[in-house]
């Protein structure tokens, strides 16, 4: 799939970079992938790539363990951190993580007495629905996004430079936002990662402010 404007701000005016399959736009500086598979889902998304990414970290399965702890501390510290937690209330907040992956981030959430809900199409969400007792749809973002309830808290950690269109799956993302809600992404912003092989997107501090444009007062990024 040919990706001829910028998948952030819509921009049609585009470079080419120095790495292969790589162009910058020069309205917002976000830099992409121009050549994308057209099924992504199968290469990145089995549990040979969960098992991959996890193992390096000392990750083996999915059990309530001490293995996860420090993975989930600098998570919790980084919602501190942002001040996230000042915004919500335990027995009634909702929160969902888009790519939650094996849902540890909500497991330690529910600790805490919220209403967690994850959504994620990785191979490994439905083993974990069972060992960890976290609701986790597999249903395409825009899809699940028509259907489910409003959350207090979105949140998605070091996902979204891994998909086709940021800005569609912002939209979804947006629409499941109660009132006052809040969306946060973390991402990944330095050129080192412009030789990843796994990243579709590569933002930068002004394309991330562009797509944080699309709702100024709830998103966090």
């Amino acid at each position: 799939m040919k990706i001829e404007k910028c998948p952030v701000c819509g921009s049609a005016d585009i470079s080419t970079m120095n790495y292969p399959n790589l162009a910058r736009c020069n309205t917002c500086t976000h830099a992409f992938k121009v050549d994308i598979p057209g099924e992504i889902l199968p290469k990145y998304y089995d549990r040979t790539y969960w098992e991959k990414d996890k193992n390096r970290q000392g990750i083996y399965s999915v059990e309530v363990d001490g293995g996860w702890q420090n993975w989930v501390d600098g998570r919790m510290q980084l919602l501190g951190k942002m001040g996230v937690f000042q915004y919500l209330v335990p027995g009634k907040s909702k929160i969902l993580e888009f790519g939650c992956s094996e849902g540890f981030m909500l497991y330690a959430l529910k600790q805490r007495g919220y209403q967690v809900m994850g959504n994620d199409v990785c191979a490994i969400a439905d083993e974990s629905s069972k060992a960890l007792g976290i609701n986790i749809s597999r249903e395409p973002v825009e899809e699940f996004a028509k259907k489910t309830e409003k959350f207090d808290l979105i949140m998605s950690f070091h996902v979204v430079e891994h998909l086709r269109n940021p800005k569609s799956v912002m939209d979804s993302l947006t629409q499941m936002l109660a009132p006052k809600g809040i969306l946060l992404m973390h991402v990944p912003i330095d050129d080192a990662e412009l030789s990843n092989s796994d990243h579709f997107q590569f933002f930068t501090d002004q394309s991330c402010k562009t797509i944080a444009s699309r709702n100024p007062d709830r998103t966090l990024i």
